[in-house]
């Protein structure tokens, strides 16, 4: 009962009422956009790059509605996977055994991978 898997059930409700143009839902929109702003800003600076790659399922999947705000607080170039973030470990393990990746295999893994 309850718990953070009980709040984030509540995301696709919150997202449907922002585009609705429902106030509460505006609000925190906007203010989880701004948090999240903030720790990419910070991420940005630890890496001294001008590009961070965005991941997470809410982030992802609300993307039309999300991507133009986070524009408005992150001066990077934000990138968007459509591949699930678990991609990302799989690159860096292939990676440090010398196996080199290539564009067959992110399609591959894309057309395969199977999260449930």
């Amino acid at each position: 009962e309850g718990g953070k898997r009980y709040v984030a059930s509540f995301a696709p409700m919150v997202v449907e009422e922002y585009c609705n143009g429902d106030k509460v839902a505006i609000e925190i929109i906007e203010k989880n956009v701004q948090h999240i702003a903030r720790l990419l800003t910070q991420a940005i600076a630890v890496a001294q790059s001008n590009r961070v790659i965005v991941i997470g399922g809410f982030i992802t999947n609300n993307r039309s509605v999300l991507e133009p705000l986070m524009k408005k607080y992150v001066s990077a170039q934000l990138i968007f996977s459509d591949l699930p973030s678990v991609f990302g470990s799989c690159l860096v393990c292939l990676n440090r055994i010398g196996v080199e990746v290539s564009d067959d295999f992110r399609e591959n893994f894309k057309k395969t991978y199977n999260h449930s």
